[in-house]
């Protein structure tokens, strides 16, 4: 009976211990969950309530591209904020409101946003503010000697109606940070958008539109940031490759190997050991 007792004690701690969540770095656990403002963002200029929420609303953009702001009565803008103070706000996804949390610290630094709710240390309710600002490449991944377009919509570079305008957007790669300043071109007098290529290479110096890449290109304008992958072509076979498959086989895939998966994740967390399995195909 002490026996069962025991191991039944034991099996009960191991399932609680693997099921805790770890807090953030720098953050004390807690009873209930609470938000962990431990990393900080810093701006080379006094931020506002507005340049905040501009931000707030490039973060939700980037994980939510068809957010809609709630009907929630908001807050003032003018009205003044003592620091360090905490921003909340809210938007909608799919018909699911969502919740973002800000500590802003001093004018110069604010921290990583929050997925949380906690509406008692909310010193101010601010809406997202969109400023129309869109920046994208053509494709979500590009072969190491590929060619890219980068595309921004912003309607404030319009500056004459009659007139094709252009400006730089910065350019840059894992390879190099430094990248390439990019002068993008108006597709159309009065459009307000731009639009302007970049050339990949793996061999040679980043230069006039040619960017030096690896694994990944970014593009900015206005603290707004567009990513790429850069994958090689073998792994873009096997993708086409997986592609042409039946629903059939892959559901057949996933069925064998779903046992071998579980087994693996139930040993690397209950005693701490890695595993390796030879996985065949069931004939």
């Amino acid at each position: 009976m002490k026996t069962r007792l025991l191991i039944s004690t034991l099996l009960f701690t191991l399932f609680v211990v693997s099921g805790m969540n770890y807090a953030h770095a720098g953050c004390a656990a807690t009873i209930l969950p609470q938000p962990c403002f431990d990393s900080f963002m810093g701006s080379t200029e006094a931020m506002t309530e507005k340049s905040i929420m501009e931000n707030f609303a490039r973060n939700i953009e980037v994980n939510y591209p068809n957010w809609k702001m709630s009907d929630r009565h908001w807050d003032n803008f003018d009205e003044k904020l003592r620091l360090p103070a905490i921003i909340c706000t809210e938007f909608v996804s799919d018909g699911m409101t969502q919740y973002r949390m800000a500590k802003w610290v001093d004018a110069f630094k604010i921290s990583s946003f929050e997925d949380h709710r906690n509406d008692l240390l909310c010193n101010k309710w601010l809406p997202p503010i969109d400023d129309g600002i869109k920046i994208k490449w053509d494709n979500l991944s590009y072969l190491p000697n590929g060619t890219g377009t980068v595309q921004v919509i912003d309607k404030d570079m319009n500056l004459d109606s009659k007139k094709i305008d252009s400006f730089d957007i910065h350019v840059w790669s894992d390879t190099d940070h430094n990248g390439i300043q990019l002068t993008i071109v108006e597709i159309d007098n009065d459009s307000g958008i731009f639009e302007s290529q970049v050339f990949f290479t793996t061999i040679n110096v980043s230069s006039g539109t040619s960017l030096l890449v690896e694994d990944a290109v970014w593009a900015e304008h206005k603290s707004n940031i567009t990513f790429s992958r850069i994958i090689n072509e073998s792994t873009s076979m096997a993708k086409n490759k997986v592609s042409s498959t039946s629903d059939q086989t892959e559901i057949a895939y996933e069925i064998d190997l779903m046992p071998y998966v579980i087994i693996g994740i139930f040993v690397a967390g209950g005693i701490g050991a890695g595993v390796v399995l030879w996985v065949t195909k069931r004939k």
